[in-house]
Parts: structure tokens; sequence; C-alpha cells
């Protein structure tokens, strides 16, 4: 069983061979309910039956879902995060305890591959905390240990700690502000750049690149951003570039480099044609209407924002989605244009603020134009 599975058993008893939850729902109607509140879609009673039964677990958003329907209490909504946490580190094959001891990791039989690649998947679903400590634990372990373990200390595992840097580095961006987040990025991050087992793998070299274009973009020091970034982005002119052309377009938005956004948005839209990942789909969407909107064209980036919204996509992204539109209307009180404030209140009680609250920097910008617009932020 599930640690996630052996949780939702406080949840619900079974009565004549079916399934009653705390709130005297069946299974299906449960199931309805939730999809409902999911905005009709990503849930239905298969999902829940298979999460229940351990064949299957919720993604973030599904498991918000079910403590939001049933109305738990913020100690049981940690207690089933948790539990999730333990089975998609589980699923990685690594135990959740020792994880977070880090006396107990044995180096030998961890894949930093795999560990690297969990490590980006729990960010993209709304652990960014847990991936600081996470990275924290085994970049320091690994790189003071370097010489112990020095039969494994090789250039796969330098390529899988650096993609582990990275993550730690995205996972800052999205917890800490600015200010913060200047102390954080220190000399040795920008090096990342210059070593080289970066430059033997233009993938990764590109990763870092957009990583480090990223959080200078994030600090607000848009011409180093633009710098790292356009470097990349001419170096790796056959490889997909999305993450780049994203953080480039809203570089040159935010400098009002009109001539070098219209450039850029070409690249962009080429992309879009041929791009399968609804999430880089949606984070470049989200960048093409947010610089639409710092350039005056408020009702035109909604309307991509929107459609947008009906993408299949990750916690983080939709956290992206939401305070695109919410700047949106931001942009047009600061530009003393005409707010749909109808619109605005719609959109605000449509919004999932649970899923907000994980990505702190989100969180405190969408809280800042909702002041702004005299708005309450968690309005639903």
């Amino acid at each position: 069983m599930t640690f996630l599975a052996e949780n939702l058993t406080k949840y619900y008893k079974k009565r004549a061979n079916k399934l009653v939850f705390i709130n005297g729902k069946s299974l299906n109607t449960l199931s309805l309910d939730i999809w409902a509140y999911l905005k009709f879609r990503n849930f239905d009673s298969s999902i829940l039956s298979k999460t229940i039964n351990s064949e299957r677990l919720f993604n973030l958003v599904q498991l918000d879902g079910f403590c939001n329907v049933l109305q738990l209490s913020s100690q049981q909504r940690k207690e089933l995060r948790i539990s999730l946490t333990k089975d998609i580190l589980n699923n990685s094959q690594l135990n959740y305890d020792e994880v977070l001891e880090k006396n107990s990791i044995d180096a030998s039989n961890i894949d930093l591959s795999k560990l690297a690649k969990y490590i980006h998947e729990l960010r993209t679903q709304g652990f960014p905390n847990l991936v600081i400590q996470l990275a924290n634990i085994y970049h320091d372990f690994f790189t003071t240990q370097r010489n112990m373990f020095h039969k494994i200390y090789n250039l796969n595992l330098r390529n899988a700690l650096i993609n582990i840097k990275l993550e730690l580095l995205r996972s800052y961006g999205e917890v800490y502000p600015s200010n913060q987040l200047k102390k954080l990025v220190s000399t040795e991050d920008s090096r990342i750049l210059q070593l080289n087992e970066v430059h033997r793998n233009s993938n990764l070299f590109q990763k870092a690149s957009m990583t480090l274009g990223g959080v200078y973009y994030v600090m607000n020091d848009w011409e180093k951003s633009v710098c790292i970034l356009e470097n990349a982005f001419y170096k790796n002119s056959n490889k997909s570039k999305i993450e780049l052309i994203r953080t480039l377009i809203l570089n040159y938005a935010y400098t009002c480099n009109f001539i070098k956004f219209k450039y850029i948005l070409k690249f962009a839209i080429k992309e879009l044609t041929h791009c399968s990942d609804q999430n880089n789909v949606a984070s470049l969407l989200e960048a093409i209407a947010r610089s639409y909107s710092i350039f005056g064209k408020t009702k035109l980036s909604r309307s991509i924002l929107i459609s947008a919204q009906n993408l299949n996509i990750s916690p983080f992204y939709y956290s992206q989605i939401v305070r695109g539109i919410f700047f949106s209307f931001h942009k047009e009180k600061i530009n003393k244009l005409r707010i749909d404030y109808d619109l605005l209140l719609n959109f605000a009680k449509q919004t999932n603020f649970n899923i907000i609250d994980r990505f702190k920097r989100h969180k405190s910008q969408i809280q800042y134009y909702l002041i702004k617009l005299n708005t309450m932020y968690g309005s639903n």
C-alpha cells in the first residue's frame, strides 16, 4: 500500500461493499465534486479509486481538490502531502527519512541522475522549499566527500550535481525575493558556465544559461540576464530553447526594447508550432502575454492567458498563468485604463489560491497586484 493510500483510509469507511467518505458522499459523487472543483478536468472516479487502491498517485492539483472538497484542516493537508512526497521518493528509489537525514546517505547506492530528475519534478509540483533542502544536502555531501567516493566522482556524476545545483538556484528564485536572492547567488554559481563539463554538453550549457539568466532576471538585473541568454541562444542554434526565448522576451519587454522583442517573438512562434510539452507552451505563452501587458496591450494579453488555462499543466505553470492575468489588470491600473472589475472578481473567484500559496514569489506578486486593485487575495 502506498503511503498516500494508507493515509486516505482516515477519510472513508466501507459500508456494504461501498466507500462512504467523511462528508457522507460516495466515491462517484465525491469524484464529481472534485471534478467540478478542478473546473471539470483532470479528475474522475477511476483516479480516486486507483489512488485509494495504491494503483496510482494523485498529483498535487488533484490532492488539493480532494482536501478542499472534504474541507480538511491544514494539519491533515500537510500529512497527505508528506505521504505523497514519500511515495514520490519511493518511486525514485529513495527513502523519505534517509533523504532528510544527511548522515544516513549511502553515496554508493544513489543514482544522481535519477535524483536530479526527481528534484526537478518536485520543484514543478510545488515543493521548492523541499528542493532547497534536498539539493543542499546532496550537493554538499558529494562535494565534501568526493575524495572518499572518487570511483564514482566522474563526468556523469559532476553533470548530475550541476543539474541539482541548477534546480537549487531555480528554487531560490521561486522562494526568495530579489533582495535576498542576491545574497544567495554567489560568484561560484556564475562560474557554472565556465566549467568544462558544461561546455562539453551543449544541453547542459543551455540549461545552465537558462537557469542563471532566469535568476538574474528575477533579481531585475536584466542586462546581465540578456548577456547570458543571448550568448546561449546564438551558440545553440539547433537546440530547442523555449526557456531561453521566454526570458529574453521578458527582458526585452522590461527594458522597452520593442525591436528585439519583435525579433525574438518570431522564434517564439516557431517554437510554439512544434512544441508538444504543454508546460513549456504555457510558460512561453505567459511570457508573450505578460510582455504585451508591459507594452500596454492588456486585453490581448488576457486572451492569450485565458486560452492557456485550458492546457494540462503542472501547478508551477498554473501559478505563472494566474500571475500573468492579475498582472494585466495591474498594468491597466498603472496606465489609468478602464478596468473590468466584474471580470477581475470573477477570475479571482475561480482561482485556486491553494496552488498559488506554494510558490512564494508568485504569491507575493499576486498579493501586491490585488492590493493595488482593491481586491482580496483568496477571494474564492
